[in-house]
């Protein structure tokens, strides 16, 4: 995917998966994955997401 597309992107963010342990400290502090649905630009967030369904 270009730069321009993602830049451009209305991102739609979509749960990945929680981030556990010493990655934590690898970026930044954040505690779970997000990925665009339509350009796949990936995000840390700050806030767990439960296993729940």
């Amino acid at each position: 995917m270009s730069f321009i597309k993602r830049l451009f992107c209305k991102h739609d963010y979509e749960f990945v998966r929680n981030i556990h342990g010493d990655e934590v400290n690898n970026v930044g502090g954040r505690r779970s994955w997000w990925r665009c649905r339509k350009c796949g630009k990936r995000i840390a967030r700050d806030e767990l997401r439960s296993d729940d369904k």
